[in-house]
């Protein structure tokens, strides 16, 4: 198995008194819009995440990718949503070496 190096996304804590959690949204593609629509993952109270191992749905490619987060409370109201667009991931490993020999001198 390839060895993937891991990126870390986090963000400022919301003050908000009834917080229960927060969303990931994700969009893959170049200037690619993030939105109340887009694939996401409720992540807790973390305010840092490793990905792929606290998102296991996050797309394991090499592409840009936009992000939104949001904060929820515990009837599902969301904030507003804090973005950053064309973000590059690569969590492709390169092809192996081939054809490994071992000679005598």
């Amino acid at each position: 198995m390839a060895k993937i190096i891991k990126r870390t996304i986090s963000w400022g804590a919301s003050t908000a008194l009834d917080l229960t959690g927060y969303k990931l949204y994700w969009n893959v593609g170049a200037n690619a819009n993030v939105d109340y629509l887009s694939t996401n993952a409720n992540v807790g109270l973390k305010t840092t995440i490793i990905i792929p191992d606290d998102v296991p749905a996050f797309p394991l490619g090499d592409a840009l990718v936009s992000l939104g987060v949001t904060a929820y409370d515990d009837v599902g109201n969301e904030s507003d949503m804090t973005v950053i667009k064309n973000v590059p991931f690569d969590f492709t490993a390169p092809d192996a070496p081939t054809n490994l020999v071992v000679g005598v001198l």
